[in-house]
């Protein structure tokens, strides 16, 4: 019973830590500093080419030639893009 009580008690100390501002703030931080690491990983040609294009239909890299195969590729890409 005292390793069950020990357990309960460890653990909402660790909740309630999270809560404190400082703790939080240094969460909210390194949870920042991760995801803008991995976009940056991930997705270094998208950054690289997206920043200059004016409209999304700048985006695709060839244009087809009927209107329903500009269509189809816009929607994939719309897709890959998100």
């Amino acid at each position: 019973e005292f390793r069950d009580f020990l357990l309960v008690k460890l653990i909402n100390g660790e909740k309630a830590t999270l809560e404190t501002p400082t703790f939080a703030q240094k969460r909210r931080r390194t949870l920042d500093m991760l995801i803008r690491s991995l976009y940056q990983d991930l997705m270094p040609d998208l950054h690289k080419n997206m920043l200059n294009r004016r409209s999304f239909s700048d985006v695709l890299p060839e244009s087809p030639k009927s209107a329903r195969k500009k269509e189809e590729a816009r929607q994939a890409e719309f897709v890959r893009i998100g």
